[in-house]
C-alpha cells in the first residue's frame, strides 16, 4: 500500500492523511463496516471525484491485479548450456550462444 500511496501522491492526490488513504486501500474489497464508515465518508465528501477514482483504482490493483500477477509461475528455465551439450555441438554454436543465459527448457506446471 505504501507504493500505491506514493503513486497517488504523484498523481496529485494531496488531501487526506497517509493513514487514512492506506487504511482505505488495505481494507478487503468485501468489507463495508457501517459502524466505521466515518473515515470513508470523509474521503468521499472531501476528495474530488478524480482523486476518489484514482484511490479506487489503486485499491482494485492491490486486491485483484497484484495477487494475480504475483501468483504466476515462471515456466521457462534460464541458464547456460552444460559442458556435455557444448561438446556435442562442437563449433556449430556461436560464441554468444555459448556464453549467454537464454531460455532453453520450457517446463509445464
Amino acid at each position: 500500500t505504501h507504493w500505491a500511496l506514493l503513486w497517488l501522491r504523484r498523481n496529485r492526490v494531496q488531501s487526506g492523511s497517509d493513514e487514512l488513504l492506506t487504511g482505505y486501500m488495505s481494507r478487503p474489497p468485501t468489507v463495508c463496516d457501517v459502524e466505521d464508515a466515518s473515515p470513508w465518508e470523509w474521503l468521499v465528501t472531501n476528495l474530488p471525484e478524480e482523486h476518489m477514482q484514482l484511490l479506487n483504482l489503486a485499491h482494485t490493483w492491490l486486491h485483484t491485479l497484484l495477487p494475480f500477477v504475483l501468483s504466476k509461475v515462471a515456466r521457462v528455465h534460464f541458464g547456460l548450456l552444460t559442458e556435455a551439450i557444448l561438446d556435442e555441438s562442437g563449433a556449430a554454436l556461436s560464441q554468444s550462444r555459448r556464453l549467454l543465459a537464454v531460455p532453453f527448457v520450457g517446463k509445464d506446471v
